[in-house]
């Protein structure tokens, strides 16, 4: 498809308008992810893919609760433009990039003007990656979903028998990324291919060639980095699994989240999502059971659009997150677009959409870019933050201030000061230990091999409870890990150490090392002498 639109007579308009979208998408998200971090999502792929690079490896080496996959693509950033937090943010940008060149091609694809392709992509670069600005396996997971939809809706159109063969191979690698929402999309394709297997069997086919190769280069790559099948199954399957069903189920000790789905929740948290999906919706029913010269594939893409949103929503309100999902108002825009296009319909009606377009897009990027409320900044004085500098060179760039009761201390300078006392604690320990933080950088600024036996720490979210099918699995892992690693001492920085008393089975002593005010929580484990 990118070849055959590259040799088109509008190249150098086209390339033009990419290479816009392209820095447009990199300097806005560089702008986001240099502004505050909330720890245990902004660091939870920098330290762990640092290791990578040093033959430590996730799901074989240490606990993973999410997608993998996401570490390995950091570890070649790193490899290639250095162990920093600037190399770090290029990731995020880059993948901004991506999806805005993806939804620009897309339009394009669908005959939509290309100064209408350019607004709406412009505002899916705005929406997307820089409301977390760093790594994040919900964005990268969304992303490949987005270009797998994105696949089948051209291939349907055109009968690309290539789109339908890289189809689940973008889900695949969704999928490693994080079980959702790849899983759900990619439920949602193989039933639409089977349902037009009849009459598209080429299609079918090559989705069914690309599906076999997908799982043949996921068992190359389990083989290639020796990763248990076990572990692969237990960590990246059953553990998501446990945690999805429990609050599905409204389990005692779970998060409740689907009890607390109301009306409320469900329409007027997506309402500007729904201003374009009702139309289209209507649109379709209107073709499908009044028209006499319907239009059966632009219908087919239709329902199948309507239904992507909608498992969108739904992995929204299932997660415990806040609101992300607001790239889906540029695309749904441009969905609309399409369809009214074949109304002639007048550019009022087209300038209307981009008004209301451009307004959401306003609305939530400043709420997710300046005020950072995905990143919980909403009750924050973000003005308060000192150049990251202070702590590391690695860190420059960043303006480092943390969220309210997220991070070790409301008073910026002070936080600043027990991560640079605890870095020196740290340096001066030589035995093998291990860092738990949701401050995962201790790796890449002191250059040295702290484990981490998990990229993140939420209850109930990131590791088995005891009352799990699957605590004692983890119990094992973890003796196992520190074991093998010959591990003699465990620190704890901002996380609750109670639970990992009653997981660990050797613990010769525990104590704490004061800072100011703050306690740094430390257990000596291995053989006790």
């Amino acid at each position: 498809m990118l070849i055959k639109f590259l040799l088109s007579k509008s190249l150098f308009k086209h390339l033009f308008i990419l290479t816009l979208i392209i820095l447009y998408a990199f300097f806005i998200n560089k702008i986001s992810g240099n502004y505050g971090v909330l720890p245990a999502d902004s660091f939870g792929h920098f330290d762990t893919s640092y290791l990578i690079n040093k033959n430590i490896f996730p799901i074989r080496d240490y606990w993973m609760n999410t997608g993998f996959l996401i570490n390995y693509i950091q570890a070649l950033f790193f490899y290639l433009f250095g162990a920093n937090w600037q190399s770090y943010v290029l990731h995020a940008s880059f993948f901004n990039a991506l999806i805005s060149i993806s939804t620009y091609l897309f339009f394009v694809k669908l005959n939509i003007n290309y100064k209408y392709s350019f607004v709406y992509t412009i505002c899916v670069a705005t929406l997307f990656y820089p409301t977390a600005g760093t790594p994040s396996v919900y964005f990268h997971s969304s992303m490949f979903s987005l270009i797998a939809i994105y696949l089948f809706i051209i291939c349907y159109l055109k009968k690309s028998y290539l789109l339908a063969f890289l189809v689940p191979i973008f889900i695949l690698i969704g999928f490693l990324c994080a079980q959702v929402p790849s899983a759900y999309i990619g439920m949602l394709l193989i039933f639409s291919f089977l349902s037009i297997g009849l009459k598209e069997k080429k299609l079918f086919l090559f989705f069914f060639l690309g599906s076999f190769v997908s799982l043949l280069l996921l068992i190359v790559s389990l083989i290639y980095t020796k990763i248990p099948f076990t572990d692969f199954f237990y960590q990246h399957i059953l553990f998501p699994l446990s945690i999805g069903s429990s609050r599905f189920l409204n389990e005692s000790n779970a998060f409740n989240t689907v009890s607390n789905i109301t009306f409320d929740r469900f329409f007027f948290d997506f309402k500007f999502i729904y201003i374009f999906w009702i139309p289209i919706f209507l649109i379709t029913f209107n073709d499908i059971l009044f028209k006499k010269k319907a239009e059966p594939k632009k219908n087919y893409i239709n329902v199948f659009y309507l239904i992507s949103v909608l498992l969108f929503i739904l992995y929204q309100l299932t997660t415990n997150n806040q609101l992300f999902v607001y790239f889906l108002i540029p695309i749904s825009a441009g969905i609309l677009h399409y369809n009214l296009n074949f109304f002639n319909i007048k550019n009022k009606i087209n300038f209307f959409l981009i008004f209301i377009t451009l307004f959401a897009t306003f609305k939530y990027g400043n709420r997710n870019i300046v005020e950072k409320r995905f990143n919980d900044f909403q009750w924050t004085d973000m003005s308060s933050h000192i150049d990251a500098a202070t702590i590391s060179a690695k860190l420059s760039g960043l303006k480092w201030v943390t969220p309210v009761n997220f991070g070790i201390s409301t008073d910026v300078k002070k936080e600043v000061h027990v991560i640079k006392q605890v870095l020196e604690i740290v340096k001066k320990d030589k035995r093998n230990k291990v860092m738990m933080t949701n401050f995962q950088f201790f790796s890449i600024i002191t250059e040295t091999e702290i484990f981490y036996t998990q990229p993140a720490f939420f209850r109930n979210a990131t590791q088995p409870e005891q009352n799990s099918k699957l605590y004692s699995y983890y119990k094992n892992y973890y003796n196992n890990f520190l074991r093998k690693n010959n591990i003699q001492i465990l620190y704890f920085l901002d996380i609750e150490h109670n639970y990992y008393k009653k997981i660990i089975k050797n613990i010769c002593s525990e104590g704490k090392i004061k800072i100011d005010d703050y306690n740094l929580y430390f257990l000596k484990v291995g053989e006790c002498i």
